[in-house]
């Protein structure tokens, strides 16, 4: 079962699937408990252990069908008549020619597997190394042993040289599968890698003019960025609560064991949480940065002490319930395209959110908040409200904006950037997956 389970499970991640190595062995264990003779079964049950998400079970389907359809359509059955008896078959013939004898597909079948095995696995196969995993996969399986059988049949007189042609035959019958078997298999994973982007391929492309097509590929990176963040957060996590050793103190207590540390004593730190009240532009032009943006600041929500966030173009909304408990893919098609979220999509209007943000909710910016502001400062020649703006600010521990044009831009026509940055502590140009990588890095990390 493993030879079917392991290449599937790297195409699985190869395609953009998240499985952990818990999930992957509860896929090995509900596949052991019911074989593969029900199809319809396993696809299920295996569904359930690797996919979590519409998204995720729709691609997983097309992976099953693919996967088990190539193995399925890997070799003909034998020919009628064309069967050889097992007991004359010599004892020191290899497993892939006395496989070919017997007729047993699935003899033949399982050695195929063991050897695309080894094979998929990472960095999966490209398709123009199609010739390459042709050659090592019948490496694997023994295959130029087969003429070294077939000679051996040869001098076993009449019944041999039949044996030895019916050897040929098949083994020629088999190189003719295989090279078709190894077309599909390279052409699946070269798809399936196409289909998940390399993070590093997208980091700075803009997102301000983003096609819809290419939102899945994106989702993809951003669910890489968000678990290598994780992986990083909880490295210094960990970290901070153990503390620095504090060698006075462990020679202290050593005292009392002969002056041999037995008990290394550490400063420990209080972990400082970042308070956060974010506030989104959610305007066409600026949408797609304020949409990823929240993704990856609320898939990151247990490293925050408070995160409140408000979304606004003609008004202004509080959509922190937004984010609980949802598939974030949805989130993000909801944020595109406002379901749920009472904002008036009209002319973006900075002074009216900056206004109703100062008075309705004077007591969600406090002087340990930070204070993040995401949108392209453009009020439509409209009241930019700079008084409420530097009360915030000066309400706030920092006040950081986050603009996606180019800073070549601020200030020019409908602008207000230069009205507003003197009130913040920072502003820098976010517009791409490594600018929001960055800063949510600095957010979280820093407060």
């Amino acid at each position: 079962m493993s030879t079917f389970l392991i290449p599937f499970v790297h195409l699985c991640r190869t395609a953009g699937l998240s499985v952990s190595v818990a999930e992957a062995l509860d896929a090995h264990r509900t596949a052991v408990v019911l074989g593969v003779e029900d199809r319809a079964g396993l696809k299920a049950a295996l569904g359930a252990c690797l996919a979590k998400s519409p998204r995720e079970a729709e691609l997983f389907e097309k992976l099953f069908e693919a996967f088990v359809g190539m193995y399925e359509a890997l070799l003909p059955q034998a020919e009628e008549g064309d069967q050889w008896n097992p007991l004359t078959i010599p004892e020191d013939i290899t497993p892939l020619s006395a496989a070919l004898l017997k007729g047993d597909r699935a003899a033949v079948l399982a050695l195929v597997m063991d050897a695309f095995q080894e094979l998929a696995v990472a960095p999966p196969p490209a398709f123009t190394q199609r010739g390459a995993v042709v050659f090592q996969a019948l490496q694997r399986m023994g295959a130029q042993a087969v003429a070294g059988d077939v000679n051996s049949l040869m001098t076993l007189g009449a019944g041999g040289a039949r044996a030895a042609q019916m050897l040929e035959r098949r083994a020629a019958s088999l190189v003719r599968e295989v090279k078709t078997f190894a077309e599909t298999f390279t052409r699946l994973y070269a798809r399936a890698r196409w289909n998940q982007p390399d993070p590093s391929d997208l980091a700075d492309q803009p997102l301000t003019a983003l096609p819809e097509a290419d939102i899945p590929r994106y989702l993809a990176a951003v669910r890489r960025i968000v678990r290598r963040l994780r992986t990083r957060f909880g490295r210094r996590m960990k970290k901070t609560r153990r503390g620095r050793l504090d060698l006075k103190a462990t020679l202290r207590r050593s005292a009392a064991f002969d002056g041999v540390p037995v008990e290394p004593v550490f400063r420990r730190k209080k972990i400082r949480k970042p308070q956060l009240v974010v506030v989104c532009d959610v305007s066409r032009s600026v949408q797609n940065v304020a949409a990823f943006f929240l993704l990856v600041l609320h898939s990151l929500h247990e490293y925050v002490k408070r995160l409140r966030t408000f979304a606004f173009c003609s008004n202004l909304v509080e959509i922190t319930s937004l984010f609980d408990g949802s598939d974030p893919e949805a989130i993000f098609r909801r944020l595109l395209r406002g379901e749920g979220i009472p904002l008036q999509i009209g002319l973006t209007d900075y002074g009216a959110a900056f206004r109703e943000l100062d008075a309705r909710y004077a007591g969600v910016v406090q002087h340990s908040t930070t204070l993040v502001i995401l949108g392209d400062a453009r009020n439509n020649r409209g009241d930019p409200a700079v008084d409420a703006f530097r009360r915030l600010s000066q309400r706030a521990s920092r006040v950081i904006w986050l603009n996606p044009e180019p800073r070549t831009l601020w200030g020019t026509g409908d602008s207000e950037m230069e009205s507003y940055a003197p009130f913040c502590s920072l502003s820098r140009v976010c517009n791409s997956l490594k600018h929001l990588e960055e800063l949510v890095e600095e957010l979280v990390v820093d407060g």
